[in-house]
């Protein structure tokens, strides 16, 4: 009989008493945005790898999805729209 796995269980991030909203945007920006910034290197490496084969139009797919993305991100920032939700993102390469 085989052991169940452990749960891995995100403890509860500490919210300090009389934050501003300015200081939890920065408490919660900052790792999100190492954490992206660490993905797109990851994504970057497959670019630069001898150990991968692609076609043009597939760097050309992944730069465009990037592209797109961050433009999302910008245009949200400069309308501060809280309406915004998260699109399904479809990946062809």
């Amino acid at each position: 009989m085989s052991k169940p796995k452990e749960r891995k269980v995100r403890k509860k991030a500490e919210i300090p008493i009389g934050e501003t909203k300015e200081q939890r945007f920065i408490r919660v920006a900052t790792p999100r945005v190492k954490q992206a910034i660490s993905r797109m290197r990851l994504v970057k490496q497959l670019m630069v790898s001898n150990n991968y084969s692609m076609t043009q139009a597939q760097v050309d797919s992944v730069y465009s999805l990037l592209e797109k993305e961050l433009l999302g991100i910008k245009t949200a920032f400069d309308s501060r729209n809280k309406t915004t939700k998260k699109e399904d993102i479809e990946v062809t390469l």
